[in-house]
């Protein structure tokens, strides 16, 4: 029935949404030894770009689209990317910290 296929969709989107999030988040499981360190040796720039890139285009899409369900999970790619560039860019200058003594504590 309409209805069974709705639903299914339905909990199809949030799954993908609740994944691509995670996806988008992953990176930042580093923030630690970023902060920790100061230094941003453990951190891709390149990736954080492109993720704030990707996120933005497909949001855009999803706001063309009308799609909730690419507009959300992109909308929180585009800040978390943007967020991740903000860390490197804090810390791009920094003196690293000794990285053995902080590494044993993970």
């Amino acid at each position: 029935s309409t209805e069974a296929v709705v639903s299914t969709q339905s909990t199809g989107g949030l799954v993908g949404v609740f994944i691509t999030v995670g996806m988008f988040a992953s990176p930042l499981a580093q923030l630690r030894i970023v902060m920790e360190t100061e230094s941003t040796e453990s951190m891709s720039f390149p990736l954080a770009i492109l993720v704030c890139l990707q996120s933005l285009m497909w949001w855009w899409y999803g706001v063309i689209k009308d799609d909730g369900y690419i507009q959300f999970p992109n909308v929180c790619g585009t800040v978390l990317g943007l967020f991740q560039v903000g860390v490197f860019l804090y810390y791009w200058n920094s003196k690293p910290k000794n990285v053995s003594n902080i590494m044993s504590n993970v």
